[in-house]
């Protein structure tokens, strides 16, 4: 059975709460899920084929930004529609896991900050998105000097305005990571950021991706997909100790890849200690900027007991969670029929609404910390 319901909002921040109400109108309307595929493992697999095209392209610039270490990633840059009032926003967009800036939510998600107003930068991760791989580390939950690099870049190229931040998914994971170790350059750099199903326990993560169907359904084939990315790059690999394409072949689920692959490239002793590593659930008090997360509670790679609900409700957190009952993973998809296309669904809507918000109240934003 479904259920039409407003969104949840968990928080222990009054100004958060109260920047929510007055200026957000989606966290208070009711989701209405497509009722042909309102389980969650059906959204999140709608997910992709339920918005925009392959074939629609949107017309980015990309920019390719060097790192330290010699790897590169890929910025695509997206205009706002128009500028309202002189006001200016410059929004960094982490996508997820194996996605790049075509991919159809990600393209949705940049239609809804260009039209709230916003400028957009999608980061194309290393060797994603036609981005070339140009050494032996590929991306991971494990590093954010990626990050780092790149706010530095974007803090050069705009004199040290300061940018707002979304992440979705693995994003909003590498995000979390970055805000709770490097509060202090966070504070400098971005005004705040808005997470859309993001994970904040990976052990969790890994328990909710390995039921019986949501493994055949969504972990094997996000396996295979992480499994052919490496193989594209066997010449660059094949001299990495840590390399072995036999046991990676071998593997089918994303913890049998973090275990073999992930892990070992990172130097970790296991998977276990890579997921301990990476997860946030226990460091969120350290976050130096507000931090809005939109998550639906039958997310099948996160499961609804696993949010941070009593952290958000602490006193004066950082952290407000923003949950519906349903919408799966990146889905929250809404309409009658699943298999006519629709640009924007609620995710979409509540994303343009609470960007335009952060744009035209952006003092009493950042006020909110």
């Amino acid at each position: 059975m479904f259920f039409f319901q407003k969104p949840k909002i968990y928080t222990g921040n009054r100004k958060m709460r109260k920047f929510l109400k007055d200026h957000v109108e989606y966290s208070q309307k009711i989701y209405w899920p497509a009722p042909l595929i309102w389980n969650g493992i059906l959204q999140s697999i709608f997910a992709v084929t339920d918005r925009l095209p392959k074939k629609l392209k949107l017309p980015y610039n990309r920019e390719i930004v060097k790192l330290r270490d010699g790897g590169q990633v890929g910025l695509d840059f997206l205009a706002a529609e128009k500028i309202v009032n002189g006001n200016k926003l410059t929004v960094l967009l982490l996508p997820g896991l194996t996605s790049s800036a075509q991919t159809s939510y990600v393209k949705s998600l940049v239609m809804a900050i260009t039209k709230a107003g916003a400028n957009v930068h999608v980061l194309n991760n290393r060797g994603i998105g036609g981005v070339p791989l140009t050494t032996a580390k590929s991306f991971s939950a494990a590093t954010i000097n990626d990050l780092i690099d790149i706010l530095e870049h974007l803090n050069i190229k705009y004199s040290g305005e300061k940018i707002f931040i979304i992440g979705t998914s693995f994003g909003g994971i590498t995000l979390n990571r970055y805000l709770t170790k490097e509060p202090e350059a966070a504070r400098t750099r971005i005004l705040g950021a808005l997470i859309i199903s993001s994970v904040f326990d990976l052990e969790g993560c890994s328990k909710c991706i390995e039921t019986p169907i949501t493994k055949y359904l969504i972990n094997y084939p996000i396996c295979e997909d992480l499994k052919r990315r490496m193989q594209y790059y066997d010449d660059i690999l094949n001299d990495q100790p840590w390399y072995n394409v036999e046991k990676m072949k071998k593997c089918k689920t994303v913890r049998d890849f973090d275990r073999e692959i992930t892990s070992q490239s990172y130097g970790f002793k296991s998977d276990v200690d890579y997921y301990a590593e990476c997860s946030t659930i226990k460091k969120l008090h350290l976050l130096p900027v507000p931090l809005y997360s939109l998550n639906a509670i039958d997310d099948p790679i996160q499961y609804g007991k696993y949010l941070p609900i009593d952290e958000a409700e602490a006193e004066n957190s950082n952290l407000t969670l923003i949950t519906t009952r349903h919408g799966g993973h990146l889905g929250f998809l809404e309409g009658l029929s699943p298999f006519r296309k629709k640009n924007f669904h609620f995710m979409e809507k509540f994303t343009q609404d609470f960007v335009q918000a952060v744009l035209h109240h952006q003092e009493e934003f950042v006020t909110n910390a």
